[in-house]
């Protein structure tokens, strides 16, 4: 994108994606010339142009730039009336109308390693479902997205941090683990997680049950408790043989619980 961005000479260069007609209509969408330059930016049109010889589908923007710094201070730099505060609302459509704006089709990207069911892999994360869908694409035997990718690695943040770990409980209690992803510095001791993710400093203690969720850093799940299809943020101790998950009602009347039923625990949540 980088490569195609500085061979145009471009503004700014928008990172599109083909979506199917009734979805782009939740995007920003391009209508772009032969040549990658943007003819028009329709932000969530209810009748969004399709794509060039394809009448099912839309170019949508995946809301990724790339600006030349000249062009993007100018661009930001008036005030008053002419001020520009909005990426899709202002800036955009302010360098299309310049023709300086082109598009990257980003279903064309090339990345080493990757075969052709991962090719143009994306996903909207902008709601509590899609953000958990996301991350259950990972969980799969062969996830359409992979995280083992030698030739092409995801950098991250990289704490000391030690092994995850995997052991009996206090009373010798066997864990269980399938489908899940333990990050470093995760313990589970004598605990049952299944198609879960536990981020660093997760501890699922004996008799514990964590089915379908999402454990962010430092949650504890307490001897007993019962867990499924949770997003529970930092810091969270859920009690001993607490249930969530299973009753949507009780669930409501404490948390958000998504259109799916994905019950989501606020960070530093004291039961």
């Amino acid at each position: 994108m980088v490569e195609r961005h500085l061979e145009a000479g471009a503004g700014v260069t928008v990172a599109a994606i083909p979506v199917g007609y009734e979805d782009a209509k939740s995007f920003g969408v391009i209508e772009a010339a032969a040549d990658g330059r943007i003819k028009a930016f329709h932000e969530k049109s209810s009748t969004p142009p399709t794509m060039a010889g394809d009448p099912t589908r839309c170019l949508a923007s995946m809301g990724n730039y790339i600006f030349d710094t000249k062009t993007l201070i100018d661009i930001v730099s008036p005030t008053g009336a002419d001020q520009h505060t909005d990426i899709g609302g202002h800036i955009i459509p302010a360098l299309t109308a310049e023709g300086r704006a082109h598009v990257y089709d980003f279903s064309t990207n090339v990345v080493p390693g990757q075969d052709d069911r991962e090719k143009g892999y994306w996903r909207d994360v902008g709601t509590i479902d899609s953000y958990y869908d996301a991350n259950m694409d990972l969980l799969a035997p062969v996830p359409v997205f992979n995280l083992y990718n030698d030739r092409w690695p995801v950098y991250t943040t990289n704490d000391s941090m030690p092994p995850a770990k995997i052991s009996r409980g206090a009373g010798g209690e066997p864990s269980y683990v399938d489908g899940s992803l333990l990050c470093a510095g995760s313990i589970v001791s004598g605990g049952h997680i299944e198609r879960s993710i536990a981020s660093p400093g997760v501890v699922v203690h004996h008799d514990a049950h964590v089915t379908g969720s999402i454990l962010f850093p430092d949650v504890q799940i307490q001897p007993g408790a019962r867990v499924n299809r949770c997003i529970i943020d930092k810091n969270v101790v859920v009690p001993a043989d607490a249930r969530i998950g299973f009753d949507r009602g009780a669930d409501e009347a404490r948390f958000t619980v998504s259109d799916n039923g994905i019950v989501v625990i606020p960070k530093d949540y004291v039961f």
